[in-house]
């Protein structure tokens, strides 16, 4: 079996018409901002295309943010300071009710 790697998962969804300044603000902003704190290493963007549910999804974009081996506790402390201070500028073209959910996770099969 393969180390437990921590991850935040995060759903989001655009302003109508606003794809393009979300991308930016991710791609140049955000991710950037939230790989320099404490126990983040990386952070992967992705477009949702659906292929089931009549091309209807409830989101847009999932991004996966990894996080440190044994640095889970420090990350999310981190990621509570910086929301605290208020230092995560939100873009006006991300959509209300975004989710994210801190996950554990292994490897228990690979072919």
């Amino acid at each position: 079996m393969t180390a437990i790697r921590n991850t935040l998962v995060v759903f989001s969804n655009a302003v109508d018409g606003q794809a393009d300044e979300l991308t930016a603000w991710y791609d140049d902003v955000h991710l950037p901002e939230i790989v320099e704190l404490e126990g983040f290493t990386r952070a992967t963007r992705m477009q949702l295309e659906p292929v089931d549910a009549g091309g209807k999804a409830p989101w847009q974009f999932m991004v996966i943010y990894e996080v440190a081996g044994g640095r889970l506790e420090e990350a999310k402390a981190a990621l509570a300071r910086m929301r605290a201070e208020r230092k995560v500028p939100i873009s006006p073209s991300l959509a209300p009710g975004s989710r994210g959910y801190w996950y554990s996770v292994q490897a228990i099969h690979e072919s």
